[in-house]
């Protein structure tokens, strides 16, 4: 039996404020973007100022992780896939703050993945009081 080794990639964005870094926000979900979906899947999580740690969940895509192992001209190359936004729920804990971090970690081998950004929704109805007891 052959193994790969997979390698770690993690893209972690600049915190995003959305303009104003006094506000208290609510930001209640959040949408990856990806090239092709045809990878086995990945970790998306979330940090604020108010929640330091990052928390999160996996999910799946569409890709099986075996590119390569098939007969030539069987598939589709590339395996097969679409370029459908993954949407995924904001933890409660994360849902409040004045800024918050995206992280999106992949690990697999014989796999790509091409990530275009990711947008998240948020309630636009901000507090200045993030802070006061």
């Amino acid at each position: 039996n052959i193994i790969y080794k997979a390698i770690a990639a993690e893209v972690e964005y600049a915190p995003q404020h959305l303009g104003d870094v006094s506000l208290e926000k609510m930001f209640r979900e959040s949408t990856l973007m990806f090239d092709q979906f045809n990878f086995s899947g990945g970790i998306f999580t979330f940090r604020t100022d108010l929640s330091d740690n990052y928390e999160g969940g996996d999910f799946s895509a569409e890709g099986t992780g075996d590119f390569g192992t098939q007969i030539f001209g069987d598939r589709t190359y590339g395996g097969y896939a679409n370029q459908i936004p993954t949407r995924t729920w904001i933890p409660r804990n994360k849902m409040r703050c004045r800024f918050i971090n995206v992280r999106f970690q992949h690990s697999g081998a014989r796999e790509t993945f091409g990530l275009n950004g990711y947008s998240l929704t948020f309630n636009d109805t901000t507090t200045e009081k993030a802070y006061q007891p």
